[in-house]
């Protein structure tokens, strides 16, 4: 055996001494413990925090809506700023925050977003309809699982959707500037009666920080004034804000879908609201909340014929 072949053999020898001595003084690995089971009923619990928040903020939403018309498009602020008038500290509690966006869902229908404290509780989704408040709750182990389960939703806030299409924050859009006129075509039919034609015009003649004024013109199916008909006194519309502590009137159930209607006037993206215990079919500006564009009935028909800017 040459010298580096014994060189190679003594240093092998020694690992193996030394790997038995370490192993020999090797303290004995302690006994592996079961992992404990989940607190399914904390769990729980905390949901139901968490579903608890989202069905409070939920109707607040709808309050808002019910209110101005508009699909809010977040919690906090005012609905003059799309808002629904919640302060922030209610969107939190001890184990779950709504996040403070309100996500559309498909027609007629908005999500609200609770996110955990402690982020293995998982993430709660409320689906909600606007008219009539029914809702689903869904639980989910991470944001891509939810965006996974949800793909109808892209959560992006609603607020950038409208702001694509133009629709405005206020309101009140509709009276904020002077000037600004819109005519009505009302005609009423009954069997064996001819038709009965008339206009309403409608002006705003004076705008302030916190109110407008306008005039209402009674007009014939010539669209001249009608026989008799004083001049018209001004009309104050206050801008004031919603409470959304005051819940609606109770009202009935409608439908409503969003619809881009051709009238005499032009072209309008609507809301279309359907009541059918009344077989009454409206649609209203959604750039303009308030602006009646259309409106049907078993007996009368009202179309938006004129609007000036």
């Amino acid at each position: 055996m040459n010298r580096l072949a014994r060189l190679a053999l003594v240093a092998a020898l020694g690992l193996v001494v030394a790997s038995t001595s370490l192993a020999q003084k090797a303290e004995p690995l302690p006994e592996a413990k079961p992992v404990p089971a989940p607190d399914r009923k904390g769990l729980e619990e905390r949901r139901e925090e968490g579903t608890a928040l989202l069905g409070a903020l939920r109707d607040r939403v709808r309050v808002a809506f019910a209110k101005t018309g508009s699909a809010p498009r977040k919690l906090t602020g005012d609905t003059a700023a799309s808002g629904c008038g919640v302060e922030a500290n209610e969107l939190a509690g001890k184990h779950y925050a709504v996040k403070d966006k309100v996500y559309e869902a498909g027609v007629n229908r908005l999500a609200l977003l609770a996110e955990p404290t402690v982020a293995a509780d998982g993430l709660g989704l409320m689906k909600f309809n606007l008219g009539t408040g029914d809702s689903t709750t869904t639980w989910h182990d991470s944001m891509d699982a939810l965006k996974k389960a949800n793909k109808d939703i892209t959560f992006e806030a609603a607020k950038d959707k409208e702001k694509e299409t133009g629709a405005p924050a206020d309101p009140y859009a509709l009276y904020r500037k002077k000037g600004r006129n819109w005519t009505t075509r009302m005609t009423v039919s009954m069997e064996g009666v001819t038709p009965f034609v008339n206009y309403s015009k409608t002006e705003v003649v004076t705008v302030e920080k916190d109110y407008a004024e306008i005039k209402m013109y009674f007009l014939d199916k010539d669209k001249q004034p009608m026989p008799g008909m004083p001049e018209p006194e001004p009309v104050r519309v206050e801008f004031k804000q919603a409470d959304p502590a005051v819940p609606p009137a109770e009202q009935p159930a409608v439908e409503t879908t969003e619809e881009t209607i051709k009238v005499e006037a032009g072209e309008f993206v609507c809301y279309r609201v359907s009541i059918p215990d009344s077989g009454i079919t409206s649609w209203t500006s959604k750039k303009y909340p308030g602006l009646a564009v259309k409106m049907e009935s078993k007996t009368m028909t009202m179309e938006l014929v004129e609007f000036n800017e």
